[in-house]
């Protein structure tokens, strides 16, 4: 979690740094982007996938954590979806959404 407030702060640094810079060489007539402000913004790309892939993995225990949850309280997990193997009632479910959506053709 320490790790995740780090990245997040160092990412908001950065943000302003770099709006700094771009803002500084915009009104200075700056053509295009100097060494320092490339750098800056692969730091700040590398930041963003960071706290990305932290975001995902604490979702993805949040998620475990609600799979377990659900166990304890009811005895069981539900049952995986499987598109590969769809049972005659999801078939029916999705005609019925299917025709429910059709646009209606005129004659």
């Amino acid at each position: 979690m320490q790790d995740a407030k780090r990245s997040a702060a160092a990412f908001h640094e950065l943000d302003a740094l770099l709006g700094m810079i771009i803002a500084l060489r915009e009104a200075n007539g700056g053509t295009g982007p100097d060494e320092r402000e490339t750098n800056l913004k692969l730091v700040y790309e590398q930041v963003y996938r960071s706290i990305q892939r932290s975001t995902e993995e604490a979702n993805k225990i949040r998620h475990e954590i609600q799979e377990l949850d659900s166990f304890c309280r009811k005895g069981y997990i539900p049952p995986v979806y499987d598109a590969y193997n769809a049972s005659q009632q999801d078939i029916q479910k999705m005609r019925e959404l299917h025709q429910a959506t059709a646009p209606i053709e005129e004659k």
